[in-house]
């Protein structure tokens, strides 16, 4: 079977990447977790220690998270919250 699949990426995003990306999410020796902006604001939203969380500080949440993850605890809510503060108080500086 063959399928197309059009995806828009930034400019300058080297071709290695994408095919790396595309490798990981397809290929059944992969296998994947997927989280999105909207899984960090409405875990924010419980919090109501801060007045918002904008959808570019839950982007940088979700960049640490994956960046820095600890692979003996991976990605959960505590992660979450964790990357939630640490955003939300470099605002603060």
């Amino acid at each position: 079977m063959k399928i197309i699949v059009e995806v828009e990426v930034p400019n300058g995003t080297p071709v290695s990447e994408i095919q790396g990306f595309v490798r990981r999410h397809f290929d059944k020796d992969w296998i994947s977790i997927w989280w999105n902006i909207d899984d960090v604001k409405e875990q924010y939203e419980g919090d109501g220690e801060y007045s918002e969380i904008t959808d570019d500080q839950a982007r940088e949440v979700l960049r640490l998270a994956e960046r820095d993850h600890d692979s003996e605890v991976g990605i959960n809510w505590e992660v979450i919250d964790f990357w939630i503060d640490h955003v939300k108080q470099q605002e603060e500086v």
